[in-house]
This record gives C-alpha cells, sequence and structure tokens, in this order.
C-alpha cells in the first residue's frame, strides 16, 4: 500500500474541537481520512511521518513529500564499522533491494556477537542456537544500528537484531529490538521491509503462520514449526511472495491494531483461494502473544504429526466424553457426527476436532454447533449455515481455528 500525503485540505477538514496539539513524541489531530470525531488519533511525528491509530492510514506531510521530491541521492558511507549505511529512499517504492556487501559484512559481525545477548535471549525463552541458526545478531552499546544521509548516527544502544530476508533468503532490511530500557524498543533501517523467514515461502508441507513480530516467530520455531514468518505489521504482507498457498494461519498479538488488518487480509486472500484461520485466546493460554505464552509455558500449539492430519474419523463411543466437555454437549456431537453427510471440500479436522479448553472457541464445527438448537445444515465455502426457525446461525469458515485431536468416531 503506497503511502498518503498529507494536504492543506486534508487539514481544513478536521474539527476545530481536534484541531492539531502538540504532544511527546509528534503533532496529534482528528483524522480526516475516517473523519474521526472523537480523540485525535493520528499523529505527525517531527521526520514529516503520519500514522493514524485508528483507521491505520499512514503515510508523509506534503512538505516531507516535495523534500524527497526534491533530494534523491544515495549516501554511501566508508565507516561500516559504526552502523550499516543506508540510502534515502522514497518509501512508497516497495521493492525491496538486497543490502550491499558492507551492509551483509556488518550484519555478519553482528551475527557473531550474538552470545552478548544470551542472557536476553534466555528471558524471551527463545535458545541461543535456534536464534543463531535464523540469523540473528548482537549490536553492542555504542554501535550505531544505521547512519542516515544526513551523516547521523541511529540507535546506539544494545540491540538484538534480526534480518527481513525475502524469498531468496537474501537480506533486505535489519529490525532491532532494544534489550534496555528506550524510547524506541524497535527500530527497523529506513528501507522497504520484507519479512523474517521469507525463505519459507519457497516450502511447502504446513499451512504458513503470520507473526508480528520477529521473538513471536521464534516462539512458534521452537516448539518445532517449520512454515513461520514475521510480516512487521499485517497491512504490509507481501502478497506477491505468495506461491501455491493453500493454508494461512494468523497468529497476531490477542489486543494488537493488527487485527484491524484482517479483514482488508481475508479479502486478498479469498481472492487467491486460501483459507484463513487464526490462532485462539486459548491456545496462547490468554496471555498477550505467542512470546509471553512461550514464557509462562502455556503455549499449546505444536505441529500437527502427519499421521493425525490424514487419519480417517472412526466411531465415536457414545458413553466416553473426554475429560472436562460437557456430557449433554457431547452427546450432541456425537449425534451430528452420525446425521452429517453432504459436508463439501471441508476436512475432518475442521469438522471434528474437540476443543482444546472447555470454552470450545477452538473447536471443528460440528463441536460448535452441537451447542445450538437448529433444523439443518448447510456447508458453504467460507461458512457454516445453521438453518432454524427465525433468524440462522452462521459459523464463519475463515475463522475456524480447530487444534484438538481427531476423535474417533
Amino acid at each position: 500500500m503506497k503511502p498518503t500525503i498529507l494536504t492543506a485540505a486534508d487539514l481544513a477538514r478536521i474539527p476545530s474541537h481536534l484541531s492539531p496539539m502538540q504532544a511527546v513524541g509528534g503533532l496529534r489531530m482528528g483524522c480526516p481520512f475516517h473523519g474521526s470525531d472523537k480523540q485525535r488519533s493520528l499523529v505527525v511525528y517531527p521526520d514529516g511521518r503520519f500514522v493514524c491509530y485508528g483507521c491505520q492510514e499512514w503515510g508523509f506531510t506534503e512538505e516531507r513529500d516535495q523534500q524527497f521530491k526534491a533530494d534523491r541521492q544515495v549516501y554511501k558511507s566508508t565507516n561500516v564499522h559504526k552502523g550499516v549505511s543506508i540510502p534515502r529512499l522514497n518509501l512508497s517504492e516497495a521493492a525491496c533491494t538486497p543490502l550491499d556487501s558492507k551492509a551483509i559484512q556488518t550484519l555478519a559481525r553482528w551475527q557473531t556477537s550474538l552470545p552478548q545477548a544470551a542472557e536476553y535471549l534466555k528471558s524471551r525463552a527463545v535458545p541461543l542456537d535456534l536464534a543463531a541458526r535464523y540469523g540473528l545478531g548482537f549490536k553492542p552499546q555504542g554501535e550505531a544500528l544505521y547512519l542516515s544521509e544526513d551523516g547521523k548516527k541511529r540507535f546506539w544502544d544494545a540491540r538484538v537484531i534480526a534480518p527481513h530476508t525475502n524469498p531468496q533468503g537474501e537480506v533486505v532490511s535489519l529490525y532491532s529490538r532494544a534489550i534496555v530500557d528506550s524510547d524506541y524498543k524497535h527500530a527497523h533501517l529506513q528501507m522497504p521491509k520484507g519479512h523474517f523467514n521469507s525463505a519459507v515461502f519457497k516450502t511447502k508441507g504446513e499451512p504458513l503462520y503470520i507473526c508480528e513480530g520477529v521473538f513471536d516467530a521464534l516462539s512458534l520455531l521452537a516448539v518445532g514449526f517449520k512454515r513461520v514468518v514475521a510480516v512487521f505489521g499485517l497491512g504490509g504482507f507481501r502478497w506477491d511472495w505468495i506461491e501455491n498457498e493453500t493454508d494461512i494461519v494468523l497468529a497476531l498479538d490477542q489486543d494488537s491494531a493488527g487485527q484491524k488488518a484482517i479483514p482488508d487480509f481475508l479479502i486478498q486472500a479469498a481472492q487467491r483461494g486460501i483459507r484463513v484461520s487464526k490462532v485462539t485466546p486459548e491456545e496462547v493460554g490468554f496471555k498477550k502473544d505467542l512470546n509471553e505464552a512461550l514464557q509462562a509455558n502455556c503455549l499449546h500449539l505444536r505441529p500437527e504429526p502427519s499421521t493425525v492430519a490424514a487419519a480417517a474419523p472412526k466411531i465415536i463411543p457414545p458413553d466416553a466424553p473426554p475429560e472436562g466437555l460437557s456430557p449433554e454437549h457431547w452427546l450432541n456431537f456425537v449425534g451430528l457426527c452420525k446425521q452429517v453427510k453432504d459436508t463439501g471440500d471441508y476436512s475432518d479436522k475442521e469438522l471434528y476436532s474437540l476443543p482444546t479448553f472447555a470454552i470450545g472457541s477452538d473447536a471443528g464445527v460440528l463441536w460448535q454447533a452441537a451447542g445450538f438448537d437448529f433444523e439443518s445444515m448447510s456447508f458453504l465455502p467460507d461458512r457454516v449455515v445453521l438453518n432454524r426457525p427465525g433468524s440462522p446461525l452462521t459459523i464463519t469458515r475463515l475463522y475456524l481455528r480447530p487444534s484438538g485431536v481427531l476423535p474417533d468416531h
């Protein structure tokens, strides 16, 4: 998505009671793009960037845009030991260009320093050897993360470094996370973003798991998943890198603004025939994100053994509900399993999976349906409709995230 330019005409549309007000970090105001009338959700930062934290519109001020058009020079530094040299780019140009050899040399040096971050990685429950295997590094205190065109060195504090890559495995940018208190915990090079671990776009064998951050992705990799990427903002997902994908699982923060980008993501996925599900609060032990769940030893997600994924359903014992599940709900479930025949292309997992937790939001279609009274079920490509007098009920297929073991029936 190309950035939006914030013009004088846009500013004129802001209600007077939400006019620009100076605040810590930038200028806050109402958003003219989604017509906010209750809060100053749009922030203009000192460097000319703006973001609306209500509708996620982003871009640059008119003055910043004019500056870019007037001055597009590539900065080259010979001082590679004090940070990665980067060009000033127009961020509306989405092409991800591999970093030059000097930048790669700097990254390689930081990667050899990764053991210095061992204690921090341990606090995040991420094994040092796993982090090293996926290209993480450590930038010591006193070295700059990068040099900008104006010669200013940025981010001197100690940081863990992770590469943005493209599907060919080439490094196209860098992400950094401060390991001590910092005004900016997260920082990237000022370049078009790739994804962390993008090489998995070229592999197949299990669903593609999409996380928002590197440590969430490492958390899934730590428990055995292979096809995991971190996207640094769901709205920036590179659909042009997708090849014959069939299933995507969104493993986003449970309270994240990234949830707001899901509707647009689903539209893009539907256009490509990709089925999307998402990790449930139960699967992360009701923690904020995957890494927090890993640290608390309550990350319940695990790769499914191929034998389970390929198993055909058997006969369910009508008198043996698993421990913790309602016997009445179980009997309704058993009855549906015996009655339902025409289910289209729904998989056994989608149909028969049991809930990991009693709440059941991570269960398959039939377990969810067993909690309602209805006359018949209609299996549509994107949803299941429970037909009953009055208004029908809908179970949306895009959000099914069955993670239980297939029951016997």
